[in-house]
């Protein structure tokens, strides 16, 4: 069995005692060793854990006791508070050994600045009051030549404008971590001419708040819906989507008696199943035996449940009972009308003789379609947490500029239709690109948007880099992705391209499904073109969550949050809102 990596904690907890003597933090006149820091933490941690109704010694604002960070690490190791995001990320700025000059109050910043440098078993040099006078840190930092720095904002901004800046000699200095946000080009100019970039903290520090409000918000909104019987129906929806697949196979002339058993090459023979197809079909066998409804002899596979389980009437009144529950929970009938017709169809699918596509646009409407993006309760959550977030951006939008948005494969409008009017309320000086591959989509939605006069319609192909479709890098604040991402030939490839649209600082708004769901299986799977990612390692239709998460982590996005939580009743049904950041490095 493969054993799970160590926490983040326990990883500078290592790397401390790797250190042994050496020395891990100078302090004004006072050095501890990686060992001492070790021993500090391990006797935090044991105070803490005897006490774990108390409430943990964070220290304040105002703090700036170097023997407080020891105490930091080992609420850490006792999962409080949230920290490791902020530490993983500052983390990717120290190469091993790095040393860092750190003029930032201990607390918050400065302090997971520290800890992040002792995870790459480097050297903490702090000034105490250093911070507060742009003088002394600057001979700090010639005096004390580290690879990195780590400055407050109104030191960062203070130094910009220092008149002896432009001869200080910072001498091995590689870049200036910092927690300023967004800089101007005045303040940032006098570091670049010296080839220091400047790193900005991913987060804003109000993030987790105003996510707590949107979070807040959302449930307001749907305080109406019952989510459990919501989640109940979805569920049944799927099992009856595997029963629809052995009703078809059943079509075939498959698994016609109990004692029937067929192996994977009759059942692919038998069912006529065109080529391009019989990977989804060999998933359909997987899917079928993970839920217990076939089952192997050998080599050959044989029906669990009894024939008249999944007969052409037996699927007439599950299919009946889902309408009517459906309904009840959404107020709506397409998506089930969508999902029946396709079982009913497929056999012809299945050969090939029926594409996909024109049963979710039979006749080149669009309203079943609308109904699939809309009517779901996890997609009603998706469409409003996704406003909330992007709407909260904008309203705490300082920018000289208008706030630019490009939302990609926006369709049928599913997710504009409830973005746009919160975006408007903001008052927030706009520019947004509805795109979508298909130019039928930007016509089709060209009257409903009309009403936003901030709104551009374009084509944009998630498969191609946006430089080749015209698009500059670093031309976008925010890029919105609504369900379109799992269409994709190459989740890494989109993601880093869309990622290279944004500009520091950036945020990533996606909602995607993360776990199999059996009646996609059996009704779009059937028009979604080969993954060439890491869906090919799974054989599934979706990424994973953790794979969702690998996907961001590559493409250089700090991963802000995930919605919703474990523990909310939809969180089960996988369909998520993901938020991300672009890092802040000012390009030298």
């Amino acid at each position: 069995m493969t054993s799970l990596p160590p926490s983040l904690p326990d990883q500078i907890l290592t790397a401390l005692r790797q250190m042994g003597s050496r020395p891990a933090l100078s302090s004004g006149e006072r050095n501890w060793s990686g060992a001492d820091l070790a021993a500090l933490c391990d006797s935090a941690t044991a105070r803490l854990d005897s006490h774990p109704g108390d409430s943990l010694p964070w220290p304040p604002a105002t703090a700036d006791d170097p023997t407080l960070l020891p105490t930091r690490l080992a609420a850490l190791r006792l999962g409080q508070p949230p920290e490791a995001t902020a530490i993983r990320s500052l983390s990717d700025h120290f190469p091993p050994g790095s040393r860092l000059t750190l003029l930032a109050p201990l607390s918050g910043f400065g302090g997971n600045a520290a800890l992040a440098c002792w995870r790459s078993g480097g050297h903490v040099l702090h000034q105490p009051g250093a911070d507060s006078s742009p003088g002394r840190a600057l001979r700090q930092l010639e005096q004390n030549p580290t690879e990195v720095a780590a400055l407050s904002a109104p030191l960062l901004r203070a130094l910009s404008h220092h008149p002896a800046l432009a001869l200080a000699d910072f001498g091995p200095l590689r870049h200036i971590l910092h927690d300023a946000g967004t800089l101007s080009a005045t303040e940032t100019a006098p570091w670049r001419n010296r080839d220091i970039p400047l790193i900005g903290l991913p987060l804003a520090t109000s993030t987790t708040d105003w996510l707590a409000e949107a979070e807040a918000a959302v449930e307001t909104d749907m305080a109406g819906f019952d989510f459990a019987a919501t989640v109940a129906t979805v569920e049944r929806l799927g099992y009856t989507a595997l029963l629809s697949m052995l009703n078809a196979l059943l079509r075939r002339g498959l698994f016609t008696r109990p004692e029937a058993r067929h192996d994977t090459a009759e059942i692919l023979l038998r069912a006529k199943v065109a080529e391009e197809h019989q990977p989804l079909i060999r998933r359909w066998l997987r899917v079928l035996e993970e839920h217990g409804l076939l089952h192997r002899d050998g080599a050959r596979w044989r029906a669990a449940p009894a024939v008249e389980d999944y007969t052409d009437d037996a699927l007439a009144r599950a299919w009946d009972g889902l309408e009517r529950d459906w309904r009840i929970d959404t107020g709506g009938n397409g998506t089930i009308a969508y999902a029946r017709s396709n079982t009913e169809c497929l056999p012809d699918l299945m050969a090939g003789q029926v594409r996909a596509v024109h049963l979710l646009f039979p006749e080149g409407r669009t309203d079943l379609a609308c109904a699939l993006y809309r009517e779901p309760v996890s997609a009603r959550y998706q469409h409003r947490m996704a406003a909330a977030m992007v709407s909260r951006i904008a309203a705490d939008w300082s920018g000289q500029a208008p706030l630019r948005l490009l939302e990609v494969g926006a369709g049928t409008g599913a997710t504009s239709e409830t973005l746009l009017p919160a975006l408007a309320a903001t008052g927030c000086a706009l520019e947004y690109w509805f795109t979508d591959v298909s130019r039928f989509f930007l016509d089709q939605e060209a009257g409903w948007l009309a009403a936003y006069p901030f709104v551009r319609r374009c084509r944009y192909d998630i498969d191609l880099p946006p430089i080749a479709q015209g698009h500059a890098a670093g031309s976008f604040d925010v890029v919105i992705a609504g369900g379109a991402l799992n269409a994709a030939r190459d989740t890494d490839a989109s993601v880093s391209w869309l990622r290279e649209l944004l500009r520091p600082g950036g945020w990533l708004v996606l909602t995607e499904p993360t776990i199999e769901e059996v009646w996609v299986m059996a009704s779009q799977a059937f028009m979604l073109a080969e993954a060439r990612d890491g869906r090919r390692h799974t054989d599934a239709t979706f990424l994973s969550l953790p794979q969702w998460h690998a996907v961001l982590d590559r493409a250089g996005l700090h991963r802000v949050a995930t919605l919703p939580r474990p523990d909310h009743p939809l969180a089960r049904l996988g369909h998520l809102v993901f938020l991300a950041q672009a890092g802040r490095e000012e390009p030298t």
